[in-house]
């Protein structure tokens, strides 16, 4: 429930801010970031199109999302509280591929 500034190394990592407002960065290589319906309003300083996933966790789906363009950020949302904000990315870029479901 804390809000919390996660950072992810070189290679390929597996973030999760869990509950609460979090700052996620994966750093360098192909990141998953992970989210739930419950989770809070998080950022993801560095998602890469093609390169990282956002991980849908406990029944959470791709249907369920709403994705818009918020200024230079696509924000996705879901029932439930959780919005993701993918700082400087166009949501035009981001579909059903950018989502794994766990």
């Amino acid at each position: 429930q804390e809000n919390d500034v996660l950072h992810g190394g070189a290679g390929e990592d597996i973030l999760s801010g869990d509950l609460g407002n979090d700052v996620l960065t994966g750093g360098d290589g192909g990141d998953r970031f992970d989210f739930r319906a419950i989770d809070g309003a998080d950022i993801i300083t560095d998602f890469t199109d093609g390169q990282d996933l956002l991980g849908l966790k406990e029944g959470l789906t791709f249907e369920q999302l709403a994705i818009v363009q918020v200024g230079s950020d696509t924000v996705v949302t879901a029932a439930g509280g959780l919005s993701i904000t993918l700082q400087g990315v166009n949501f035009v870029t981001i579909d059903r591929s950018d989502f794994i479901v766990i």
